[in-house]
């Protein structure tokens, strides 16, 4: 759509929205190169539900709702109404592959295993996963789950849907204590892949940090004069960790920031515990859809605009909003000197 409509500028919003590069020369190709992908990757999740024991309404449904990492499900209790293993471990896959930057995908695709394994954020994310969710077993899953199939189970589950920007649920949060709902709103924030369909910083944001503090402890033992270069890869592009890149980050994380801990103190103003209101304005800034009951329908007017409002900046990365609110003051701006012209 904004290849055809806005032309030469629809680059540059495309690389606005967090997206780093094209799989292909053009946005055209790129666009149905993602099409192929997702296409596929959603037939193949409709017929592994099928084969679980889904109805094919609710196969179509979780299939697509879990690759858009959206979380939207046709059953009130999410996927924990249907109390089932298989389930769980297909939609924990398509939601580590929704998760997952397409340009990653295109080298897999593409069988450049090479470029595939030189990419970062797919190695940080199981490593997160790694780390969590055994904390949220022994921390607070334990206290709900006497088994440790049980606890390892409802814990992956969690920590994959607020990693990747989910938000399906086979458990109530509302019990937790506040180690678990930290432990979740971290995941929330970190969220999956830059070129995918989740939110939250992105995980080559967090790679690239990591890169970046790696470098300057070997610069501290080297020569003053030594010069060191620290690549990233982003699919099948290598790329060089730049001053352009350092503020990048830098300019998304205090955007970020600075809109969380406002939306967390409104929240806190309609007398929301400040583990909750943390819980749930990560979750709507991050475009995750987890929630401990804040967001409800008998909610506060002012609440549920700020949720709005975070949810609408998360997911256009905050850059997109500001180029169109310049780009709108700056046309008003020309519209109001010709008029006075005439």
């Amino acid at each position: 759509m904004m290849s055809a409509i806005l032309g030469p500028a629809g680059l540059g919003l495309y690389k606005a929205e967090g997206r780093m590069d094209n799989l292909v020369p053009n946005i055209k190709s790129s666009t149905r190169t993602i099409a192929v992908i997702y296409g596929s990757y959603a037939l193949a999740g409709v017929i592994m539900y099928r084969l679980a024991g889904m109805s094919f309404f609710d196969a179509v449904n979780h299939s697509l709702t879990a690759l858009a990492t959206g979380g939207f499900s046709t059953r009130a209790g999410s996927i924990g109404e249907f109390n089932s293993v298989s389930i769980e471990i297909i939609t924990i896959i398509l939601m580590l592959l929704g998760a997952t930057g397409f340009g990653i995908h295109y080298t897999l695709w593409k069988k450049n295993f090479r470029a595939f394994w030189n990419n970062g954020e797919p190695k940080l994310m199981f490593i997160i996963l790694a780390i969590f969710t055994p904390l949220l077993m022994t921390g607070t899953l334990a206290v709900f789950y006497s088994s440790g199939a049980e606890q390892f189970r409802h814990s992956l589950f969690q920590a994959v849907s607020a990693l990747t920007g989910t938000g399906f649920s086979t458990v109530d949060f509302v019990p937790w204590n506040h180690y678990g709902i930290y432990l979740i709103v971290l995941l929330m924030i970190f969220g999956g892949d830059l070129d995918s369909t989740s939110g939250g910083l992105k995980q080559y944001r967090l790679f690239a940090i990591i890169k970046i503090l790696w470098l300057e402890i070997r610069r501290y033992f080297l020569p003053k004069d030594a010069i060191l270069k620290q690549e990233i890869w982003k699919g099948e592009t290598r790329r060089y960790i730049d001053n352009s890149l350092v503020k990048e980050i830098l300019l998304v994380f205090s955007l970020y920031f600075s809109t969380y801990a406002i939306g967390m103190g409104v929240l806190m103003s309609y007398g929301h515990s400040m583990a909750f209101s943390a819980f749930e304005y990560a979750s709507a800034l991050s475009t995750v859809g987890l929630s401990v009951g804040i967001t409800a329908p008998g909610a506060p007017a002012g609440l549920i605009w700020t949720e709005t409002i975070g949810m609408f900046l998360g997911r256009l990365e905050f850059l997109v909003v500001i180029y169109a609110i310049t780009k709108l003051l700056r046309d008003g701006k020309i519209l109001f000197r010709r008029r006075r012209n005439e």
